[in-house]
């Protein structure tokens, strides 16, 4: 597989063609053998000519192939390493609905849903757009990428729903290629370039795959560093991060872009030299100097007598699939290494610095700094060189982290630490192994509000065990250490039902009024206390207080339009100065480490609303108004009761029918977890320390690892186990 027909075309003359006894080479792309490829090759694989030989196709139709049953018969070589993530993007206020009739949002993490297909047929129709309807033309590629297998799309909740309540009009889907694309063939081999350095690799390891250099394959190259370093020197026209926003602004008149080109056109004083820009950039913009080369340039080493480069395209993320690829645990230098970085890198490479015995002077103009150090640290002994173009430099520059070569050992660390930290939250998942209207003999209805009837709502006094399901601890009062009574319930619907009951009452004072906890206490558990950390079974729900902020009681239900909620007033609410209280109901009962890392998930989706804690003064974000001294899992809670104003009282139960409980597995699975800073010095690898740790939690929690398979590259060889449900593996094993 290569990403390019040139480059397909290039190999089988230039590199099968010249051997003395030519392997056969069948080819498939659209110019050989027209529509349908992916179907075609699919049937050409699983039933080939019987004699050994290479078929040759794109990237693109790997992805796209529907069917190949027989994979185990064929070894797998990717040229080039292929690009796992895309963003679609339409303003569709009116015609959404050609795509989202089709789909469902299925909860993932705090701030995005996967994408799940309602209705295949319509939207493979929708993908070949048979009638070439010029309107939904412009869904076919999307429709594609949601129809192909591989390949899993997600949306960000808050946004879709919006969309679809005609509040928004952009539709974002971001799309990642899984690594089941490869997991069948006999062998896989990746050969690309900077592999630690591309998205493949980032994506891929958080999802468990693992990687070790091809040792075979590495020592046969001509060479593993670059060694003419020395003769480039590399030019950069400023500090700040180029974008599209500053290339398209002007200095004094004159567009940045334009100052970029007059600059550079100086430096070449007169020799040829190679440029790569935006496609929006016109061909004639050297004015008939100047080669350019195609945006993916992969392949082409037609060039390697030119040597001099220029790069000029603006390929940051737009900052809504930025955090998406946050979200997924990438940091901003993975980011940018995969993209800005790594695209750039490999147009400078189409110059003669490919050509270890060339040693002729290069000179590399590049828009930033940032690119600047990256290539510096790929060409090591390079010149570093500002550029007068008149682009203004940032004010107040602070330390800008370099985009370090040696950051990849410290990422694999980081990694591990995230999935061991993972696994263990995942251990605090527990499946209830009994009905949740089973009750211990000793339960009995109270002459609380709260319990309605005897069957759904009731409140038990006696011992508690890890088997029995509760909803909430009841306490007398703030410094009760033994619990009063424990919250039973048929249902989260019967739960907000005793919410409501509590909060319909009218108490003489804050304090006067007693007080739950979502977790279990159980006081014989733990000698140390009777309300402590080690007292607690599990925790259902999670709850969250909200005072002197710019959120509202309305603004929550639209932040998590897929959840359950209860948004009720606090005590001391009034409409001027609102104090309330949010019940996010649970689908599963968790331990206190994995309620807390809900809890910061519930957060961090408020954060990425743009709300949090204290911002600054004049910073555009908003204070959210979250109490995080009640975060810990041991917190209590006053019971709802009506405000002391009374009028000013609310209680609402948000469970449309899009409204599911949060999901723990899947949250716990794909929320980014925050890590403490990397402190080792020693640069061990430690790739493969964490499987022990990572089985033994697994094992607790009730799941086999399933069956695995290898991978291998030029620079890298990959070993690795399909993830648990195609979103995230539990463990892996190197052989």
């Amino acid at each position: 597989m290569q990403p390019t027909k040139l480059l397909i075309e290039n190999t089988r003359v230039h590199e099968f063609g010249c051997l003395p006894d030519p392997t056969p080479v069948k080819v498939f792309h659209g110019d050989t053998v027209g529509a349908n490829v992916a179907y075609q090759l699919a049937e050409y694989l699983a039933d080939p000519e019987d004699r050994p030989h290479v078929v040759m196709a794109t990237h693109q139709a790997l992805p796209r192939i529907p069917f190949l049953s027989n994979a185990r018969n064929w070894d797998l070589l990717i040229d080039e390493v292929p690009q796992v993530d895309r963003e679609q993007a339409h303003i569709v206020p009116s015609t959404h609905p050609f795509l989202t009739d089709h789909i469902q949002v299925a909860q993932h993490d705090g701030v995005y849903g996967r994408v799940i297909l309602s209705a295949l047929e319509e939207l493979k129709t929708l993908a070949r757009n048979p009638d070439e309807d010029e309107l939904l033309e412009g869904f076919r590629e999307t429709a594609n990428i949601l129809t192909t297998k591989h390949w899993r799309s997600f949306v960000q909740v808050e946004q879709y729903y919006k969309l679809l309540a005609g509040k928004a009009k952009l539709l974002n889907i971001h799309s990642v290629l899984m690594p089941s694309l490869v997991n069948d063939f006999a062998s896989v081999l990746i050969a690309g370039a900077n592999f630690e350095d591309t998205g493949l690799f980032a994506l891929w390891s958080k999802m468990g795959v693992r990687f070790k250099p091809d040792a075979g394959i590495v020592e046969g190259l001509r060479y593993q560093q670059h060694g003419n370093g020395n003769l480039a020197t590399i030019h950069y026209a400023s500090d700040r991060n180029w974008s599209r926003h500053l290339r398209e602004q002007q200095t004094d008149g004159k567009p940045n872009l334009e100052r970029l080109r007059d600059a550079a056109k100086l430096v070449f004083d007169g020799r040829d030299f190679l440029w790569q820009a935006n496609k929006s950039v016109p061909d004639n913009f050297f004015k008939g100097v100047g080669q350019r080369l195609p945006n993916n340039p992969l392949g082409l080493n037609e060039f390697d007598a030119v040597h001099d480069m220029v790069f000029l395209s603006a390929l940051n993320p737009s900052p809504a699939h930025a955090r998406f690829l946050q979200s997924r645990g990438l940091t901003p230098t993975e980011i940018e290494r995969q993209g800005y970085c790594g695209v750039a890198y490999q147009a400078v490479m189409r110059t003669s610095l490919r050509d270890a015995a060339d040693e002729n002077l290069k000179h590399i103009i590049v828009p930033d700094e940032r690119l600047a150090q990256y290539l510096a640290d790929m060409l090591p002994g390079a010149t570093l060189k500002k550029l007068d173009t008149g682009i203004a430099d940032e004010e107040n520059k602070g330390g800008r982290p370099r985009v370090h070569q040696d950051n990849a050992e410290k990422m694999r660390r980081r990694r591990t630490k995230e999935a061991e930290k993972r696994a263990e939250l995942l251990a605090e998942v527990f499946t209830p192994q009994k009905p949740q209207d089973s009750l211990e003999p000793g339960c009995s209805p109270s002459d609380s509000t709260m319990c309605r009837n005897e069957s759904s709502i009731s409140l038990y006094r006696g011992s508690v065990s890890q088997d029995q399901h509760f909803w909430a601890t009841i306490f007398s009062h703030i410094k009760s250490t033994t619990p009063e009574a424990y919250l039973s319930c048929a249902s989260g619907e019967h739960f907000a039902e005793a919410m409501a009951a509590a909060q319909s009452r009218h108490v003489a004072s804050k304090e006067s009024n007693r007080l739950f906890s979502p977790a279990i206490f159980d006081p014989g558990r733990s000698s140390a206390s009777n309300r402590g950390r080690g007292n607690i079974l599990y925790l259902q729900n999670i709850v969250l207080d909200f005072e002197n902020g710019d959120l509202r009681p309305t603004d929550i239900p639209d932040l998590f339009p897929d959840l359950q909620l209860i948004v009720t007033n606090s005590y001391g609410h009034t409409s001027d100065a609102p104090r309330f209280r949010v019940i996010v109901l649970t689908g599963a009962k968790v331990g206190p480490s994995a309620y807390e890392a809900l809890w910061d998930a519930v957060a961090d989706k408020l954060r990425e609303a743009g709300y949090i804690k204290s911002p600054r003064p004049t910073s555009r974000l908003k204070r959210s108004g979250l109490d995080h001294s009640k975060r810990a899992a041991t917190s209590l809670f006053y019971l709802p009761a009506q405000a002391a104003s009374g009028s000013d009282s609310f209680f609402n139960f948000y469970d449309d029918h899009h409204r599911r409980p949060l999901d723990p597995e899947q949250w716990l699975r794909n929320v980014r977890l925050e890590m403490p800073p990397e402190l080792g010095t020693d640069g061990q690898s430690v790739a493969g320390a964490s499987e022990g740790t990572i089985a033994a939690a697994i094992k607790r929690w009730r799941e086999a690892s399933p069956g695995q398979g290898n991978v291998a590259t030029r620079n890298m060889e990959v070993f690795f186990v399909s993830p648990v449900d195609d979103e995230s593996a539990s463990a892996a094993s190197v052989i």
